[in-house]
């Protein structure tokens, strides 16, 4: 067997996992290329037709059902992720010439199934050729490659067009890292230290204290990060940094809490920005992500929380709180394209009720005074501003109001009523940021007394 037969073999096995939902695309990507001893180019071409298939995934699925006499639910996902993958090579790459596409999907069928396969994958490639014959050869219309609940949730964006939006999240995004230790706040030492591992043409980002890895350099480090630098998208640290920001109001006696830390790279970031001598607190409901986490910052307490179900901490123990609270993550789909395929539209049901769950825990126990920061890494209005509103109008939102954030470091994600949306249109800046909602609450002083 051919190796490019092999590793293509590899891509299209990858799909299928990803499809089913527990392994994300860059954990697929990474199982394809380990070890796989391919040129830059071909690990970028094998990169290309995952994402790629995943971006287009919903219109090609429809192209690939169309086709199959049984239809993609009766047809074993091998075939049908084969002749997706196929698909988009033939009508959005277009670099690979048509009879080297139809004769490798053909191969990797057979390999990884069967002859009957690979019989069934030409019939329905060459079907396809012909048609494209008959007319000019066209990419799938951006709109047609969400699930009707992602375009509408477009409208989170403002007055952004829905094409533009659609076509905006089918780009790639680049890799960005923020430096930690004697990096995190000079740029030139992180760009050195870059380089001196190799990593030739980093570049300073919009957001200060973020650098852009070249197009095609991959990932740098560890998911965990190492002692010079993280990985971090640059809308995901200007979050953190105005959390650093909000923070510092309440001086070197801040007592912060990170609600949902995940595995800490933001719990990271604000304990560099604020010192040691603050207080942090880090949850999160996995204990894997906790244990994370106190190997990347063990100077935090940590502790195992469902914020969903208790407030385990009195009332007013803390003066600041990041709440980064579970969302639908539609701001990721530059990286994470499997958002569209593995998403369904009751999932945003339940992470509306689970954000308002979420907040009235965590605003509990917030000092008055205190100051709440509210992120999500999503577009949708009913999971960012809206939850906002919801909160602020609810029983345990009575003793709280809002706050406007300070100046952001990127004069376009500033909104009008003092919250960010870290929105980028690629056609516009080059190398775009997640998508990032933030906004905030305060706790009333009770009344008769005054702010110390």
């Amino acid at each position: 067997m051919k190796s490019g037969v092999k590793i293509r073999s590899r891509v299209v096995e990858a799909l299928v996992d990803v499809a089913k939902g527990p392994v994300g695309s860059q954990e697929a990507l990474n199982g394809v290329l380990q070890g796989s001893g391919l040129s830059p180019q071909d690990r970028a071409l094998c990169t290309e037709i995952l994402y790629g298939s995943l971006r287009y995934g919903p219109a090609l699925l429809k192209a690939v059902d169309n086709r199959l006499r049984k239809g993609i639910a009766s047809t074993d996902p091998i075939i049908v992720w084969t002749l997706v993958a196929a698909n988009y090579q033939l009508r959005v790459l277009e670099r690979i010439p048509d009879h080297a596409v139809v004769h490798t999907a053909v191969a990797v069928a057979r390999h990884l199934v069967g002859p009957h396969a690979g019989k069934l994958v030409n019939g329905v490639l060459r079907t396809e050729l012909r048609a494209m014959e008959s007319g000019p050869r066209t990419a799938p219309a951006p709109e047609s490659c969400y699930p009707g609940y992602i375009r509408r949730a477009f409208a989170g964006l403002g007055d952004v067009n829905l094409s533009v939006a659609a076509k905006a999240y089918l780009h790639g995004a680049p890799h960005t890292v923020r430096g930690r230790g004697r990096c995190f706040s000079d740029v030139s030492t992180l760009v050195e230290a870059l380089e001196a591992t190799g990593v030739k043409g980093a570049r300073e980002g919009r957001v200060p204290g973020s650098v852009i890895l070249p197009r095609g350099g991959g990932a740098v480090g560890t998911e965990a990060g190492t002692t010079d630098w993280i990985p971090q998208d640059e809308a995901s640290w200007a979050v953190a940094q105005l959390a650093i920001d909000m923070a510092k109001e309440f001086g070197p006696s801040c007592r912060v809490l990170d609600a949902c830390a995940g595995r800490g790279v933001k719990t990271d970031a604000l304990r560099h920005g604020l010192g040691e001598e603050v207080s942090i607190t880090a949850t999160d409901i996995g204990s894997r992500k906790l244990k994370d986490l106190a190997e990347l910052v063990p100077n935090v307490t940590t502790r195992s929380v469902d914020w969903t179900a208790t407030t385990p901490f009195e009332e007013g123990s803390f003066d600041f709180i990041l709440l980064d609270s579970p969302c639908s993550g539609f701001g990721t789909l530059r990286r994470r394209p499997e958002i569209r395929l593995i998403s369904r539209r009751r999932d945003l049901d339940v992470l509306m009720e689970m954000q308002q769950k979420v907040l009235a825990n965590t605003a509990k126990t917030l000092a008055p005074g205190g100051v709440l920061l509210f992120a999500v890494c999503t577009f949708s209005p009913g999971e960012a501003g809206e939850a906002i509103s919801r909160f602020l109008a609810s029983e345990p939102g009575a003793d709280f109001e809002p706050v406007g954030l300070p100046s952001c470091p990127v004069g376009s994600w500033e909104q009008a009523d003092g919250t960010w949306l870290t929105f980028d249109d690629p056609e516009v800046v080059s190398d775009p940021a997640d998508t990032f909602f933030a906004g905030a609450i305060r706790r009333r002083q009770p009344q008769g007394s005054s702010a110390s």
